[in-house]
């Protein structure tokens, strides 16, 4: 609620701008100094004008504290930069199941709302280049997928590709690195995936399908209950802060970690229709406020993931590590997966060689500097 509230009453503010004008009070002030300055003829008012406001559709649970903070930051910003001219209505909620849910793309397409708040990996079964753009298995780190999209011109890949679908992205956060999942009993080697119900996004879902595991596509709202009543073994989402928050821990013991799938990427899908006909100090506009909810998304996540891992553990969830023998299985059949969707989707082949090359320079870095410093100061940490 209090998301909606605070997204309605910019959208309120916006419009009784537009609708009423400028107070009495203030029109008078206005008045007499602009005639003083023109010789009687006022000026046009960028704040008398018409505002523009944007329904937004998402596709996370309003008890999602981190999206839910990402669509406040985003409004927020917008309001301020255009002095309330472009507001964000949430007026599409996210419904509290999967099964009430119209997914935020489908709204977009179907002209329901003009932005949404997702992933697109959860579109990955309609075209496998969602699947890049929502977080790649085996993919870059959060930092590494931010420098690929800004200066490695994958963002520009993206969107080439996403304009069929009659959408452009601009990225809304990153979760950082994933755990690799709940898990009602434990595994070995990836050869125990087999006949397990699996919760898992984007590519995530067809690579375990190739230890046959059964993959399913599901909604964060919608894993908790699928764990409780048996319909899923294993749920795959974010990281503990949000696995928290979905009470996953209530039905699976074992909680793996790391996960594979690198982070999980959010974006702002705008309605292509609906982005062009933005003026351009609109269009700058959003893209600074979206690149503001960027940032905050994945600080937040660095801020409250290290506190709820302490709170599951101290309430009885078992921290396994995922054995090194099932991610070098898991990493071989990504590879193989990959090169048979490249095969016969060329616009596939494009995006992904482009991420998976940059990825592997980047960790030339990571290795000589990021990665020695984090283990030296890991090591620090549990000496003293």
């Amino acid at each position: 609620m209090k998301r909606r509230q605070f997204i309605h009453a910019a959208g309120a503010a916006a419009a009784g701008i537009g609708a009423a004008g400028l107070s009495a009070a203030g029109l008078g002030a206005a008045s007499s100094g602009a005639q003083a300055q023109t010789g009687g003829v006022l000026p046009p008012t960028r704040s008398a004008e018409k505002p523009v406001v944007w329904r937004l559709a998402s596709d996370f649970p309003g008890t999602l504290s981190t999206p839910r903070a990402g669509i406040e930051t985003l409004a927020e910003t917008l309001a301020g930069i255009t002095d309330n001219t472009f507001a964000i209505d949430a007026a599409v909620p996210p419904a509290k199941t999967a099964r009430q849910q119209t997914p935020a793309l489908d709204a977009l397409q179907a002209g329901d709302a003009e932005i949404a708040y997702t992933s697109t990996a959860l579109y990955a079964d309609r075209d496998p280049v969602f699947g890049i753009g929502g977080g790649l298995p085996f993919g870059p780190n959060a930092r590494q997928f931010n420098a690929w999209l800004l200066h490695g011109g994958g963002l520009d890949l993206l969107n080439d590709s996403y304009r069929q679908h009659g959408v452009r992205a601009l990225s809304g956060g990153n979760t950082g690195a994933l755990t690799g999942g709940w898990f009602k009993s434990e595994i070995a080697t990836a050869r125990d995936f087999a006949g397990r119900r699996v919760a898992a996004i984007g590519l995530g879902g067809p690579l375990l399908e190739r230890f046959g595991a059964m993959p399913q596509a599901l909604f964060p709202q919608a894993l908790g209950p699928a764990l409780a009543d048996g319909r899923i073994d294993i749920a795959q989402w974010t990281g503990p802060h949000e696995d928290e928050r979905l009470g996953l821990a209530s039905h699976a013991p074992f909680y793996y970690y790391p996960g594979w799938q690198g982070g999980v990427q959010f974006s702002f899908l705008v309605r292509i229709d609906a982005w062009e006909a933005l003026p351009p100090r609109h269009r700058a506009a959003l893209a600074a406020a979206a690149a503001r909810a960027h940032d905050s998304v994945q600080a937040h996540y660095d801020a409250q993931n290290a506190p709820a891992i302490r709170r599951l553990v101290a309430g009885g969830t078992r921290l396994r590590p995922t054995p090194q023998a099932v991610l070098t299985e898991l990493h071989s059949a990504q590879e193989a997966l990959a090169g048979d969707i490249a095969t016969g989707n060329p616009g596939f082949r494009t995006i992904y060689d482009s991420v998976r090359i940059f990825t592997a320079e980047a960790y030339l870095w990571w290795q000589v500097a990021e990665y020695t410093y984090d283990n030296f100061m890991i090591r620090a940490r549990a000496q003293g």
